[in-house]
């Protein structure tokens, strides 16, 4: 988000048949989310973009939402569902290909650790040298490596510096032929890129050789298994993973020799937990919504949900702020096709409907539902709506109006 980009919420109350039929409807739009989650990684291609850390959405999420928007359980949802379904698809597998990303170069990183560890071990039985020879040695190639450094690393922290010298030596480490230039670096690497004046012991790097082992094998298990999961907004996931843990093992599963349960299914099983509440619906600008004031209170409708309105809640300081939605609305609204607003201008850029538990809405239930009101165990009861706004703060002033408004003309591409 731009820096001069702000969020602010509002919760959003409605009668109880427009709440009921929003939590429905978000539950279906969370369902296809889950379908396109679960569809994006068994896509031929799927490699390929994992490696480029990026889906190209219209190429790979677009055809997916095709074919599933067809589907009966998902035809009825609003077209803005649809794109916010196709936009929130890709944001999440940006986020989890980044993560990936990450984890890889740590495993990567530790096998390339492991590697000199190996070296070492195995060297230290066939080239004996003296432990003043490697320390000179690995002077010089700690003194070789630093000068790599010279007139690139200005303003840099000392992390990232002792990240990239550790670059250095593993390319120094990996492209020499000398025995002795290996043992000096592989001193270094076992050292924290120190020169230490006492003799290596060499129990103790095959330790932390078989603790970096089991780091980058459970590395390597997350990076397996952690796909995105989706969410459960109807609990099908979770009474599913009841029944598959609960259930009695079949006879492949019982020991040939006593019958008895093997192994495997004695371990304690985790039943995975996924949030229950509905994605939220992400709106890509202001001209997806109508803003009204009734009375003392602002309204706001959106396209696709015609004849449902929802009534603003907000604090003294977001007021002044939603109030000039109306008036960009209603100024907008008034002027002929020729002389509306670019999208711009708006002080509003995008926003997120969702639903969060309210606690205090809970309370206020269990009470009800003791009276036997069992109509207040209801989600769309216990939870409540809410309205993430990115806001431009400049289009709340005359001159940040101003200033966007030139930035327009010179073609200064603006963030959306």
């Amino acid at each position: 988000m731009p820096a001069n980009y702000v969020t602010i919420r509002c919760a959003l109350t409605a009668n109880r048949e427009t709440r009921k039929y929003l939590w429905e409807l978000m539950q279906s739009y969370t369902l296809l989310m889950n379908d396109l989650l679960e569809q994006v990684p068994q896509q031929p291609e799927f490699n390929q973009w994992r490696q480029q850390g990026h889906i190209p959405d219209g190429k790979a999420i677009k055809p997916l939402l095709d074919a599933l928007k067809q589907q009966p359980a998902y035809a009825h949802l609003p077209g803005r569902f649809h794109d916010s379904a196709k936009r929130l698809t890709a944001e999440i597998y940006a986020s989890w290909l980044a993560l990936h990303r990450k984890r890889l170069a740590q495993i990567l990183g530790k096998q390339r650790w492991m590697r000199v560890v190996e070296t070492e071990l195995k060297l230290a039985k066939t080239h004996p040298f003296t432990h003043d020879k490697i320390r000179k040695a690995a002077q010089q190639a700690l003194t070789a490596a630093k000068k790599k450094q010279v007139n690139r690393q200005a303003g840099a922290s000392s992390s990232r510096l002792e990240r990239e010298l550790l670059g250095i030596l593993l390319k120094m480490h990996e492209g020499t032929k000398s025995i002795l230039r290996k043992r000096a670096i592989n001193h270094l690497l076992l050292h924290s890129l120190q020169i230490n004046t006492e003799e290596l012991n060499l129990q103790r790097p095959q330790e932390r050789l078989e603790a970096k082992t089991i780091e980058a094998q459970r590395l390597e298990t997350q990076i397996q298994s952690q796909l995105p999961k989706g969410r459960d907004p109807n609990g099908q996931r979770y009474r599913q993973a009841v029944l598959d843990v609960i259930a009695f093992p079949s006879q492949s599963d019982l020991d040939e020799d006593d019958g008895s349960i093997s192994g495997s299914l004695t371990q304690q099983k985790q039943i995975p937990l996924l949030s229950g509440l509905p994605y939220p619906v992400s709106y890509s600008g202001s001209g997806e919504f109508y803003w009204k004031q009734e009375h003392d209170k602002i309204c706001v409708s959106f396209k696709g949900l015609l004849g449902h309105s929802f009534k603003v809640n907000c604090g003294h300081r977001q007021l002044p702020v939603f109030r000039q939605f109306v008036d960009d609305y209603q100024t907008n609204r008034s002027r002929t096709s020729e002389d509306m607003f670019s999208g711009t201008l708006f002080t509003l850029r995008s926003a997120q409907l969702l639903w969060l538990p309210d606690p205090r809405l809970k309370y206020r239930n269990k009470v009800n539902r003791k009276k036997g009101k069992a109509e207040y165990n209801q989600p769309w009861e216990t939870h409540r709506l809410y309205l993430h706004c990115s806001v431009d703060r400049r289009a709340l002033t005359a001159e940040g109006t101003a200033e966007i408004q030139q930035q327009e003309q010179t073609g200064v591409v603006l963030h959306k």
